[in-house]
């Protein structure tokens, strides 16, 4: 006959510690970040779809990622932010032909407008690539001067200043410059493309693929230490409100992509190579506009 072996004090409390863990794991795992991977990028989701940080390589390029919005208080006096509803979201994920897909829509509000519309984002992750489609509709009558809705994330100053930052505009203008590294940009920088230099070897683009424009406002002009950038459906500039009844839909895509020199070995021309004084970063980049200007391919 086998006689079992009773449990010491301290080997039972051990082995029901054991299994109370393995019971509880899977929920742990459930109530933390979700991670999505694309063999390069990985971004950190939280259960309302907000993006908390995009990643290339365990290296921290994005924090924040979220739709939103701004509009004219119904008072007419001062503005509106409209935020995501992150208990109403509703976040879907497939895999199609090896490419990850994710959905997040969520009603987009404010305590002065509750439910003033519905919004979509349609996320294709690939290796080096994440592409983005955005759709908002309006469930209220929103009124503003400029544009309502974008997405924006923050991004550290400290990860580019010193560094390059090529900015295109619509028109196909390209202003090459040197991003400070002790003092802000004094003003946005918007275009249908924003380049910005990470290394020698690695370039970070921000691009417009259809009715968007990117930009960058640098938060150390107030004593912060991030970047905001906003990609938004192109705005209409007017010195009156414009009024958009509820069903008015707005649409734009954009991609955010990590590039290098297997991409185009001109791209190291973006890269300041030194975070040296600035006048010569100013110089390099002086020397380099020419052939920047002639072989920097998108």
């Amino acid at each position: 006959m086998i006689r079992k072996k009773r449990m010491s004090g301290k080997s039972g409390i051990w082995r029901r510690a054991v299994g109370l863990y393995l019971f509880l794991c899977p929920f742990v795992f459930l109530c933390a970040a979700d991670p999505q991977e694309s063999g390069g990028f990985r971004v950190e989701l939280d259960k309302s779809g907000k993006w908390k940080s995009i990643l290339f390589r365990d290296r921290v390029l994005l924090r924040n990622f979220v739709m939103t919005g701004n509009c004219i208080h119904p008072s007419g006096k001062g503005f509106v932010r409209l935020e995501s509803i992150r208990e109403k979201s509703v976040v879907s994920r497939e895999m199609r032909n090896g490419r990850l897909h994710l959905v997040v829509e969520a009603p987009l509000g404010s305590e002065a407008i509750p439910d003033a519309a519905q919004s979509r984002m349609e996320v294709e992750f690939d290796r080096e690539t994440i592409t983005v489609s955005a759709r908002v509709e309006t469930r209220k009558t929103l009124s503003t001067r400029y544009r309502l809705f974008f997405c924006r994330g923050n991004l550290e100053m400290a990860l580019i200043s010193g560094r390059g930052m090529l900015t295109i505009g619509s028109d196909g203008k390209r202003i090459l410059q040197l991003i400070p590294e002790h003092e802000a940009i004094r003003k946005n920088c918007a275009g249908a493309k924003l380049a910005f230099s990470l290394n020698s070897e690695e370039t970070l683009l921000f691009e417009s693929l259809s009715n968007s424009m990117i930009s960058l406002q640098d938060a150390r002009i107030w004593g912060g230490r991030v970047g905001t950038v906003e990609m938004a459906h192109v705005p209409q500039y007017s010195s009156t409100p414009i009024a958009y009844p509820p069903g008015s839909v707005f649409e734009w895509r954009f991609r955010i992509r990590l590039m290098t020199r297997r991409d185009d070995p001109h791209l190291r021309d973006l890269g300041i190579s030194a975070r040296g004084k600035a006048g010569e970063a100013g110089s390099e980049i002086s020397k380099n506009t020419g052939l920047f200007r002639k072989k920097f391919a998108f």
